[in-house]
């Protein structure tokens, strides 16, 4: 039962993607945490490279060309993407791809996604079209498989002391009446 608590969860876990929103012409970070130094490095929103590092040239984007940037020479484990002067044309799922090699014929790819939602200026937006913070968005994701896991605890503790009490009612104890013997 705890094994398939703890599948549910972790197949709950693995299937979120992030939430990212920005405002057009400000500047966005899309975050992706890697190994200290992968072998190949790609972001792309749909079939579109956006931006990478790899030993073999690639090829960016006309579109993103000199509006992104990578922290990855910088800072190492950090693979976020800089996105510089949004436009409503950059909204979608962004996915970074990283390649890391285990061994001369191995290697373990990752993919994290980031949707990121475009707004106009804060200031022109009214209240019911406010994107939903990042904060919300990952509270809503460690919340839910936590509020499943303790549902489903709940309803075996309860059919375990259902079965209990149902048990004790079938055993107690009823006394044998007294009877006098009948003199023959």
């Amino acid at each position: 039962m705890i094994l398939i608590l703890l599948t549910l969860l972790l197949f709950m876990s693995g299937s979120v993607v992030e939430l990212k929103s920005g405002f057009i012409g400000e500047d966005v970070l899309l975050p992706c945490i890697c190994s200290n130094d992968p072998d190949e490095l790609i972001w792309q929103n749909g079939n579109v490279i956006v931006n990478g590092y790899s030993k073999d040239e690639i090829i960016i984007d006309a579109f993103y060309k000199d509006r992104t940037q990578l922290f990855l020479n910088n800072e190492k484990g950090n693979c976020s993407l800089l996105l510089l002067n949004i436009t409503l044309k950059d909204e979608g799922v962004y996915t970074c791809h990283l390649i890391v090699s285990v061994s001369p014929r191995v290697s373990k790819t990752t993919k994290l996604k980031v949707n990121l939602t475009v707004s106009e200026n804060a200031s022109t937006r009214d209240y019911w079209n406010k994107p939903i913070r990042e904060e919300s968005a990952t509270a809503v994701s460690i919340s839910v498989p936590i509020l499943v896991v303790a549902g489903l605890l709940a309803i075996v503790l309860l059919v375990l002391l259902l079965r209990r009490r149902h048990r004790r009612n079938n055993d107690t104890y009823v006394p044998a009446q007294n009877k006098i013997p009948e003199e023959v």
